[in-house]
């Protein structure tokens, strides 16, 4: 089986009231955030397949930007 890269983008309302628009970046959220959604992501297919999801790392808003981009072109 060939593993595939299955990126995550977050992301925060444009006009984020409940924040008062201070999220601009991943280090906004914080380390214990980071930490959460990796687990998430590290063993939500624990059920079906253990061990079969890794997360590499985090990107920044350029490296998003990018994939985003990259999705559409394949789309069209």
């Amino acid at each position: 089986m060939t593993a595939k890269m299955d990126y995550k983008i977050v992301v925060v309302p444009a006009d984020d009231r409940n924040t008062g628009d201070s999220i601009k970046s991943l280090d906004d959220l914080g380390d214990r955030w980071k930490q959460k959604i990796e687990f998430h992501f590290s063993h939500y297919k624990d059920l079906k397949k253990p061990g079969t999801t890794k997360v590499l790392g985090w990107g920044d808003v350029e490296d998003a930007k990018k994939i985003i981009s990259e999705c559409i072109d394949r789309f069209k």
